[in-house]
């Protein structure tokens, strides 16, 4: 995301996670980690 044009959103790339691995395991990883406002998991 470059700052241009902030409702294009954001995506963050996860990689090493199981396929298993549910939204609440994920949400769980990045509590305390700031994500910007437009970033949804």
């Amino acid at each position: 995301m470059t700052g241009e044009n902030e409702d294009e959103g954001c995506v963050v790339r996860v990689r090493g996670l199981p396929w298993s691995a549910t939204k609440e395991e994920i949400q769980k990883f990045f509590n305390g980690a700031f994500l910007h406002e437009g970033c949804h998991v």
